[in-house]
């Protein structure tokens, strides 16, 4: 089934609720009014209608909805870093340089160099890859 179709049956639905909800709240302020108690049916009428045509529809589509949701949280979960390993930023921070900077020899240049052939050495963490 088709997002947009899902859409347009939300919007149908939505808006026949609206109806139903405006249709009754005039009817609660003019109660001896059959024309507002018959705008009330019909209003309801409409609602049990769309349910009929896309009630099984709507939910089975809105059941897939929630697995990929579910499949998709479980994919970033996936991602943190386990436990034992630690995320590091590709590029080394000011404060990293800073705090490995053992002397005066070392430039920032050849530090960060130093740096990124680390990362490049380092295992990669076991993360479980979901193919999509």
């Amino acid at each position: 089934m088709a997002n947009n179709q899902l859409s347009e049956w939300r919007m149908a639905l939505n808006k026949a609720v609206e109806n139903y909800q405006s249709a009754h709240a005039w009817y609660e302020e003019n109660q001896s009014s059959l024309s507002v108690l018959q705008d009330v049916e019909e209003a309801e009428g409409v609602i049990e209608k769309l349910i009929r045509q896309h009630g099984v529809l709507i939910v089975l589509n809105l059941l897939d909805e929630i697995d990929e949701l579910k499949e998709l949280q479980e994919y970033r979960k996936a991602r943190i870093v386990p436990d034992g390993w630690v995320a590091v930023p590709a590029e080394p921070t000011g404060d990293m340089l800073a705090r490995i900077k053992l002397s005066k020899v070392w430039t920032t240049e050849a530090l960060t160099a130093r740096y990124k052939d680390m990362l490049r050495a380092a295992p990669r963490a076991p993360y479980m890859e979901i193919n999509k």
